[in-house]
Parts: structure tokens; sequence; C-alpha cells
């Protein structure tokens, strides 16, 4: 097979890709936003290829593709092939993982959740997918279509999934039992492919709502289209475990000895001016890929210095003991692998943190002057990733992540900060008067525009003309 040849032949639209042996067995069946572009992956420097690639790409005898008109057929059919042939190199060669099902329970009002195996529970599973990341992204705008219940026990009442729309209210019986699994085979015929279906029902129940003048149920209808649309359009790519994140995933687990692929890794950053305004940041990245609900915010509390170590010693104490304390969702889990943006002397304060809550987890630290990775064994071990790898390239990435949400902080607390500080200068207002007034006012802005009476109604005539004429 002249791979250069057959390579060119690929359309750069969405789509499934097949590979065959020599006896014309179908081997590994995949999908792309550009089927072209990911197949060539497969034929680039065997070095920088993870093992089971290694392992399939001498196998490939011929290359197969299904066209799709969106990625998220591309993701169902993919699905659907890998069930009917199990191709080897999928079922096989997981990398330490298990594909990815859609979960519904058998119940009233079923639940729907993504899990990593079957049970004989009489539940029913839609799958298997490969790509955690793009069946969890795809969720997101079926859950604003179908609002089907995200907890795993009914609660006494409505919560803010149904605020928001992503949820019908079945706990408190806002949706009936027949329409709640209405919505549900609905959603089960998009995952076999009849959206046309799904799409003349959505449109005959708007029309019949509307002639009977409901016109809310109307509205409904009419939103649900226009989601449905949307899900044609969406980039899965943008959240799905690609090449370049197993090979990043798989070179970390080698350089750091770590047994196991991390799916969980979290990275710390600080940020202040001169000990002022100290924020710390958790970014949480799950298959290599952000999982940005588990972000968390630190207000430093307990350092008053210029002191990067015992600011992530601060971070690092309070998420672990939180640990065992209030029931975060972020909290809860125990990360594969820590990375904490700094030297020694962080890479110290957070393996004290971890050691005095009972913990020991891998942890390293990323020194930015040399992009050198720290790890603390009985002494500083340093190692630094091949210049152009993915795994540099991943943890730059989460490294960056982190001192972004860390600096968006930072700034924002500092703008605060600033603002009210304003007020100090005004003779005659203490900490107490500052407070109330920001309190009333809501900021130092909206402070200034209001008028002298107002003020007045607050703090008294006198000081009100005093702000005024300071402000």
């Amino acid at each position: 097979m002249d791979v250069k040849k057959e390579i060119k032949k690929l359309p750069t639209s969405s789509g499934v890709y097949i590979y065959r042996n020599s006896k014309g067995k179908i081997i590994y069946i995949g999908k792309a936003v550009s089927i072209r572009h990911r197949v060539s992956q497969y034929f680039q420097d065997s070095r920088n290829l993870d093992d089971k690639t290694q392992r399939l790409v001498p196998e490939i005898a011929k290359i197969e593709h299904i066209k799709t008109g969106s990625e998220v057929e591309a993701l169902i059919l993919e699905a659907e092939l890998i069930k009917r042939y199990k191709p080897r190199f999928n079922i096989v060669w997981r990398d330490d993982k298990n594909y990815i099902y859609i979960k519904i329970t058998a119940e009233d009002y079923p639940q729907v959740s993504l899990v990593r195996q079957i049970v004989d529970d009489k539940a029913r599973y839609i799958g298997p997918f490969v790509s955690a990341g793009a069946v969890r992204g795809l969720l997101r705008y079926i859950r604003r279509i179908f609002m089907f219940r995200h907890c795993e026990n009914l609660p006494q009442k409505v919560c803010l999934q149904y605020s928001i729309g992503n949820c019908s209210g079945p706990c408190e019986k806002y949706i009936t039992k027949a329409e709640y699994n209405k919505n549900i085979r609905q959603m089960v015929k998009l995952f076999q492919g009849k959206t046309k279906e799904i799409e003349r029902e959505f449109t005959r129940e708007m029309k019949a709502a509307a002639k009977n003048e409901d016109f809310e149920r109307a509205a409904l209808y009419r939103n649900r289209l226009i989601w449905l649309k949307k899900i044609k359009t969406i980039e899965l790519e943008k959240e799905e475990h690609d090449l370049g994140r197993d090979k990043g995933l798989a070179g970390l687990r080698d350089a750091l000895n770590l047994g196991a692929i991390p799916k969980r890794i979290e990275c710390y950053d600080i940020s202040n001016i001169f000990g002022k305004a100290a924020v710390g940041s958790m970014v949480v990245f799950i298959d290599g890929l952000p999982e940005k609900n588990h972000y968390r915010r630190f207000e430093i509390k307990t350092v008053d210095r210029i002191s990067d170590t015992d600011m992530i010693y601060e971070v690092l104490s309070r998420r672990f003991r939180k640990f065992t304390g209030k029931p975060d969702e972020s909290f809860l889990q125990i990360p594969d692998l820590i990375i904490i943006d700094g030297g020694k002397g962080q890479l110290s304060a957070a393996e004290k943190a971890l050691a005095q809550n009972g913990l020991k987890l891998n942890v390293v630290g990323l020194a930015k002057k040399r992009e050198e990775i720290f790890r603390k064994n009985e002494t500083f071990e340093k190692y630094n990733f091949p210049e152009g790898s993915e795994s540099l390239y991943l943890v730059q990435r989460i490294r960056d992540e982190a001192h972004r949400f860390a600096i968006t902080y930072h700034r924002s607390k500092r703008g605060k900060e600033m603002a009210a500080s304003n007020l100090d200068v005004v003779d005659g207002i203490g900490p107490k008067t500052k407070k109330v007034l920001l309190k009333t006012f809501g900021s130092v802005e909206n402070i200034r525009n209001t008028s002298v009476e107002d003020l007045a109604k607050v703090v008294g005539e006198k000081l009100a003309k005093k702000i005024k004429e300071t402000l």
C-alpha cells in the first residue's frame, strides 16, 4: 500500500476511518473531524507514537472511510461500528481505560449518566464510545433538549439544574412520567442516528401546541428544534481525546513511572503583587482535557508576606482538608498527578501539605526557567521532556491554564481592593462605614454616582458632602 497516495485520496471532512489487515479483517475503527488529517497522524515518525499505535500501523493493509454530515454523526457511527465488528485494536488495546457508555436506569424517571462498565442491573446502555470527552461534550447539549435528571437519587425539591433549564423537575412532578420517558425515547433515537425523525416529532408537537394556543409548550419545542440543529454544527474535536493527548499522557506515565496513564491531573498556581491580593488556583484536566466545572479558586488567608511556598502550602492544605470535609464535587476526587507551578521550594511545600493530611500522591513541580520537571523521592529528581514532545506540550498547557485562571482572579480581587481603597482617603470614613457604604451601594463607582441626598440617608449629610467632594 502506498500510504502517501492513499492519504491524499481521503476527504478532509468529518467521518469514520476503517483499517483492515492483509486478510481483509477490520482491525481498527476511529472517528475524526478531518479524516485525512487524523489518518496521517498514524504514519508519522514511529518514535512519537504510543505502544498501541506502533503495533497497529504495521498491520494496516487497507484504509476505508465513511463520510458523515457532522462530528456528532461520526461519533454515533463509530460507536455502532465498533459494537458490530469488535475490531481487535479497539477492544484489546485500551491503555488501561475502558470505553464509555451512556447509562439509562430502569426507573420511573430514569437517570442518565456516563459509566465505563456494563453491569447486570436492568439499565439500558448506549455505546461503546471511544472518547469520553466527546460524549461528555455532546451530553451538555443534549441536556438542553431532553432535560433529563442528573442526580443519583431524586431530591425533595428542585435544584439549580431545573432553574437553568437543564432538568424538567421530576423530583416535584413538574413533568409526568409518560412525558419524561417520551423524552428519553427520543434521546435514544438521536443516538441511533434518527435525527430527521426527531425533527419531525418536534415540529409536529410545536404546531399542535400553537394550534391549541399553548404557546409556552410551542416555545419549548421551538427551542428544542434550535438545539437539535445546533448539535449538527458543534465541534467535538475540541472536547475529544486525540492521538496527541494520548501520546502526551503516555509520555507522562513513562517518564514519571506512574504505573498507569494519569486520568485526573490537578495543577496549582499562585498570583500576587508583593504579597498583596494573593490568590491560588486549582485547574483540573481529565483525560488530557480541561474540566472547568472542577476548577477552584483560593483567596490566601494566612500568609501576609511574599512567600509563594507558604501560599502553596495553604492552598494544598485547604484543598485536601476539604477532601474529608465539605462534599465539594471536585474536592471529593483524588488526582492521579499533581503539578505545582514552581521549583523545589513549592514542591516541598506541597509534599508537606499532603503528608499532614495523610496522603501520598504523585506530585511534581514545573520550573518556568528551563521547563524542568522536579520530583522528590529521597532526593530531588529532575527530568526534561524532549523539545516538541507531546508530553512537554501537555504539561505546559496545563500549567498555562492554571496561571491564566489564577491571574484572572488576582486582577479581579486587586481591582476591587484598589477601588475600595479610594474611600480610605475620605476623612471620617473608617472600616465600618466603608463596609456599610459598599454593602449599600455595591461599588465605589455607584457611590460616586449617587446623590448627596441618598448618601446622607446612610452616613449623614456632612459626611455625604465630603464623599462627593473627594470622589
